[in-house]
């Protein structure tokens, strides 16, 4: 064992004001804890210095500090601060020793993301906690600040990189796992909010109510330093007075209110929020006003991503994804929403050059605006709320610049009254009872349990989602070749029915749909694949599909119109006439 000096220990001691609470028996954790880091550069001995704090203790004594020694000595040597000074009061040491004494002075913290992505939780410059991965530029800041503080010297990258490589390792082979958040996280059944300000506030629902807390209970990141703040929420709230703002009719309004109740759960699902309307119908606008009230961001709009792994990387940076200008949803990427509303993972290589996979979990509100049906998917549709705006009156458009000065008044306001839902919806989402009509039944639950604080009538969300969704599945199977084709076929059927192989009713739709040939499904697989895609829709219009026996000669299918499919048929019939006599002939 090395030799130690017992003229340093004693001097360490003696100077002291940690060893001087030990003796009045005063908060002994801290203190405690205060001293065995002053003495650590001198000896790590354990025992010796177990013996040394008794011998401060009063012989009363009755605490734990004894016990807690071991552990404390432990901890202060992972955290480097065994690293010995020179005689004359300057560092001799390695200036990454300097960062790592640094980082323990100043209370950072550890821990590993689920992920196992090691994170440092810090004191706030203004108040609360500030968290960070350790791979992040703000850490390499921290430290290069922090070392100036101590030393009046810049540090060099090597010692930086190097100080950086001790923390990941303390954290990774050290350190407990927590959960991470951006914006919203749930917490013991409740909300948490992150208000993203420099105080590090939060907000804090539960059934009882909400209120401001100094420090957030659990771990919110800011990735990038994207995020920006929200407005500090305020109580008396007039809905009427933001729709009539907005100028939106009353079912739109009860939708948009609908969608950021539900971005507001932070457990989800979520619905996807889809604009459309004709240029200067204002979808921007109303899609910035949720994105600043729920999930302000630098990064506030986004162009619609290319890939799953895109939209998924685009997920891990902010809570509320916001898509400008849409014109047209692929298939894949159509999937790739549904997902995102529902909750999934998407596995990649961390490397390009190695086999290792890291997995990326997400569930995240969508909102997308643009022009014309760019989301087409039954599956997609059934997921969304859609607002159709309709183009502003000239007389009627305010600038917006002065748009923007009346909503900054409103927005501390609205965002209280949502609050007010979220509470709503906290204390009577086990009271209600769940809807039954609509396929995002959890999310329309927890809508309905929300309701009584919006000051709508009963009943109101519900309703104008399912009549949305209804006109929505109904509308987009209306425009599809595909359902026209079948249409034609059955107002020639003997009552209005079919069946047979997916193989013959391909042919036949080619054989008797020349103008719509291009348009329909490529083969019988394909076929069989989209009649299952459209089922929602069809239902809407009264054309109802189902499978019978699978042969050997092929699987069959039964296709039928209901009287009010029938009806609607003829209508079209006869407005691709264009004499209006409705006799079934395309």
């Amino acid at each position: 064992m090395a030799h130690v000096s017992p003229l340093k220990l004693l001097k360490v001691v003696f100077e002291s004001h940690h060893a001087l609470s030990l003796t009045e028996g005063s908060p002994t954790h801290d203190s405690g804890l205060g001293l065995i880091n002053e003495i650590l550069p001198i000896t790590q001995d354990e025992d010796r210095i177990r013996d040394l704090i008794k011998s401060l203790l009063p012989k009363d004594y009755r605490g734990n500090l004894l016990k807690e020694v071991p552990e404390m000595v432990q901890s202060g040597i992972r955290k480097g601060l065994h690293h010995p000074k020179g005689v004359d009061g300057n560092d001799d040491r390695k200036q990454s020793e300097v960062i790592l004494e640094a980082v323990a002075e100043c209370g950072g913290e550890f821990f590993n993301s689920p992920q196992f992505i090691p994170h440092i939780r810090m004191p706030g410059k203004h108040g609360g906690k500030e968290v960070h991965p350790v791979r992040s530029t703000y850490t390499k800041e921290l430290m290069r600040r922090l070392y100036y503080e101590k030393t009046g010297k810049p540090p060099g990258n090597m010692a930086v990189r190097e100080a950086q490589d001790q923390l990941e390792a303390n954290a990774r082979y050290n350190a407990p796992v927590e959960e991470v958040h951006i914006r919203i996280a749930n917490y013991h059944g409740g909300v948490i909010i992150d208000l993203g300000d420099e105080t590090n506030r939060a907000i804090q629902i539960t059934r009882h109510g909400w209120k401001e807390v100094d420090e957030s209970p659990v771990n919110f990141v800011r990735p990038h330093g994207a995020v920006k703040p929200l407005p500090f929420p305020e109580r008396g709230f007039d809905p009427d007075e933001l729709r009539k703002l907005l100028g939106m009719s009353m079912p739109n309004f009860i939708l948009l209110i609908a969608f950021c109740i539900n971005a507001l759960n932070p457990d989800g699902p979520f619905f996807v929020l889809q604009i459309h309307g004709e240029q200067g119908a204002g979808k921007t606008i109303i899609a910035k006003i949720i994105k600043d009230l729920i999930d302000r961001n630098v990064a506030d709009k986004l162009r619609m991503p290319k890939s799953e792994q895109d939209l998924v990387l685009q997920a891990q940076g902010q809570w509320l994804l916001n898509y400008e200008n849409a014109s047209y949803v692929s298939n894949d990427m159509s999937d790739s929403l549904c997902t995102m509303a529902t909750g999934g993972a998407f596995a990649t290589r961390k490397l390009y050059t190695d086999n290792e996979m890291i997995i990326l979990a997400f569930k995240r509100p969508v909102m997308m605006n643009g022009i014309g049906n760019f989301a087409t998917r039954p599956d997609l549709l059934e997921r969304s709320i859609f607002l159709n705006l309709t183009a502003i009156q000239k007389g009627k458009r305010k600038t917006e610049r002065e748009l923007y000065a009346e909503l900054d008044k409103l927005m501390p306001k609205f965002l209280g009254y949502l609050l007010d839902c979220v509470t709503c919806a906290l204390a009577n989402l086990d009271e209600v009872e769940p809807p039954r009509s609509i396929r995002m039944a959890d999310a329309a639950h927890w809508l309905v349990a929300a309701e009584p604080a919006t000051g709508f009538p009963e009943g109101s969300i519900l309703d104008a989602l399912e009549m949305i969704q209804r006109e929505i599945l109904a509308q987009s199977a209306m425009d599809d070749t595909l359902t026209v084709a079948l249409m034609e076929l059955l107002l020639n059927e003997a009552g209005y029915a079919y069946e047979g192989r997916y193989g013959q009713l391909h042919e036949e739709l080619v054989a008797n749909s020349r103008r719509f040939g291009r348009g329909l499904p490529a083969s019988p697989s394909a076929l069989s694949s989209k009649l299952k895609r459209m089922q929602p829709g069809y239902r809407q219009i009264g054309l109802e599909v189902e499978e019978g026996m699978r042969s050997s000669s092929g699987q069959t299918v039964i296709l039928r119109l209901t009287d009010e499919g029938v009806a609607l048929a003829r209508e079209v019939a006869a407005q691709d006439n264009g004499d209006g006599n409705g006799h079934g002939q395309f």
